[in-house]
């Protein structure tokens, strides 16, 4: 009560759960053994290369779907769990979660941007950053914050000829 009246300030640890307060909301969550805001050794290492077309399942039981377009006039804009990027921009895609000092230049900013910071401004809750899939480029540079917002690098512009769709499915967001 003292935590949803603000006289506390969170989060606060109960056996099994955690209580904080994440965009005005009160929010209980499972306690796992890691602390809060740490990826866990499961989600750290993870990374699963993505075949154009394919389909990868992410270890949330999420799948993230990809296919190569000829762009035109019907082609989807994106948004939410659908992305489209411009397929010469990127020769090898993957999938990851993210690790300390990411950065990337989401799209319409001038500069680059610190993943963490980016989380904050979306106010993302903790919980749900540690789990946001990251799709990236052979060089590990973030291309699509999955359901957020792709980076500015790999954009459709007035050359793009093919571009790559993808999709993020399932239980999560």
């Amino acid at each position: 009560m003292a935590l949803a009246s603000g006289e506390l300030r969170g989060p606060l640890s109960f056996p099994g759960q955690q209580a904080e307060i994440l965009a005005g909301r009160l929010r209980l969550t499972p306690r796992t053994g890691r602390s809060a805001g740490k990826a866990g050794p499961r989600l750290n290492s993870f990374r699963a290369a993505l075949s154009i077309p394919g389909e990868t399942l992410v270890p949330d039981g999420r799948v993230l779907s990809t296919e190569l377009r000829r762009l035109d006039q019907g082609s989807e804009l994106g948004g939410g769990c659908t992305a489209v990027i411009d397929a010469s921009s990127v020769s090898a895609l993957g999938v990851r979660f993210r690790r300390p000092g990411d950065q990337f230049r989401p799209l319409g900013l001038r500069g680059s941007k610190k993943l963490q910071d980016f989380f904050v401004d979306r106010k993302v809750p903790r919980d749900r950053r540690d789990a946001t899939p990251l799709v990236v480029d052979a060089d590990d540079r973030i291309v699509w914050v999955a359901g957020h917002v792709i980076a500015e690098d790999f954009r459709v512009g007035p050359g793009t000829r093919d571009v790559v769709i993808l999709k993020l499915r399932g239980e999560g967001f």
